[in-house]
């Protein structure tokens, strides 16, 4: 991250990088003011959010203070597959209304995109939503997701619902070995006779609008040719 901006001549920047999502783990550098009064210094940033604050010392110890924040939400990795979605077609069948109380906002259930990556180790998937507003003090504790990931070499797969509540069956040829649960206040990793097969890794950004979640490939399998997510 390059930070800048001017100061008086002779005074000395100190610049401090706090990512929010990583144990507030803090880079710093430092940067004397030139005579034309620009400055420059880099910061190495991680994904995820940054508190930057920014102080200019004057030789006599006076000081000047700004912050600002800095929202990095980059994930690294091969992309296997990249799908956009219509906006404003979050209804359903046509006759689907959102839940009448304000804690739900309206493009909380609008997907408008979803990603695979694969960073060598681990299967990433990206769902962005129209509003992902924090709910219920959860960064996705509105939406609950599904991906029901389909291997055309699986042995064993099925064409059922999360929960049979759910009154829909997932379509013959794209039938799932495997189903990644994400929500606001619980995950499931499973396999199609229901057997746990780990933890899904978790993470939501309100400004990017991005639920972030990934698995192990030793668990899921490497994607490839013939393989489907509904």
């Amino acid at each position: 991250l390059t930070v800048s901006g001017t100061s008086t001549p002779g005074n000395t920047v100190y610049v401090a990088a706090t990512n929010t999502d990583s144990n507030s783990a803090t880079t710093t550098a430092s940067t004397p003011v030139g005579a034309s009064g620009s400055w420059s210094v880099d910061v190495p940033v991680t994904g995820g959010i940054s508190v930057v604050n920014v102080v200019a010392v004057s030789p006599s110890g006076g000081t000047a203070h700004v912050v600002r924040t800095v929202v990095f939400d980059f994930t690294p990795g091969t992309v296997l597959l990249d799908v956009t979605d219509p906006d404003g077609d979050d209804n359903g069948p046509g006759n689907y209304a959102y839940p009448t109380s304000d804690n739900f906002h309206a493009g909380a259930f609008d997907i408008q995109r979803f990603q695979v990556l694969d960073d060598g180790t681990n299967v990433i998937f990206r769902l962005q939503t129209r509003d992902l507003s924090p709910t219920f003090g959860s960064p996705l504790g509105a939406q609950l997701v599904d991906v029901y990931v389909h291997d055309p070499a699986a042995s064993t797969t099925s064409t059922d619902a999360s929960f049979p509540q759910r009154k829909y069956r997932i379509a013959p040829s794209f039938a799932w070995n495997r189903l990644v649960e994400v929500q606001g206040f619980g995950q499931r990793f499973i396999d199609a006779g229901g057997a746990g097969l780990g933890t899904v890794t978790i993470k939501a950004n309100a400004i990017s609008r991005f639920i972030t979640f990934s698995v192990p490939k030793a668990a899921l399998g490497q994607p490839g040719p013939g393989w489907a997510f509904t």
